[in-house]
């Protein structure tokens, strides 16, 4: 299921990136990882769109981040050495390998 799919219209409108408490890994992740990781979580092209340069942003200056759409979190990330761990609502939990460019 889409997010866009039972959040119809505040998916869009309140969703947001916020970063978390400094983490001592940070890196910077190309625009294709990102969009890698956010629709692996099954994120849409327009959230994707919407957040994800303030998703790369959060982990190359704090090294952790959490996605809200309204009062929920849709999910959090956080780097590891070379990897990105994150904690999703709708896939669960995974490591993306920044080096392979790899979900595990």
């Amino acid at each position: 299921m889409k997010l866009v799919d039972y959040h119809p219209l505040v998916s869009v409108c309140n969703a947001q990136v916020i970063p978390q408490m400094d983490n001592w890994d940070v890196i910077a992740l190309s625009a294709d990882e990102i969009v890698l990781i956010m629709r692996y979580i099954g994120f849409t092209d327009e959230l994707i769109l919407k957040l994800g340069t303030d998703l790369r942003n959060a982990l190359t200056s704090s090294g952790a981040a959490q996605i809200r759409i309204g009062k929920k979190v849709e999910a959090i990330f956080a780097v590891h050495n070379n990897y990105v761990q994150v904690s999703s609502y709708q896939r669960g939990s995974f490591i993306f390998d920044c080096k392979t460019d790899k979900i595990h």
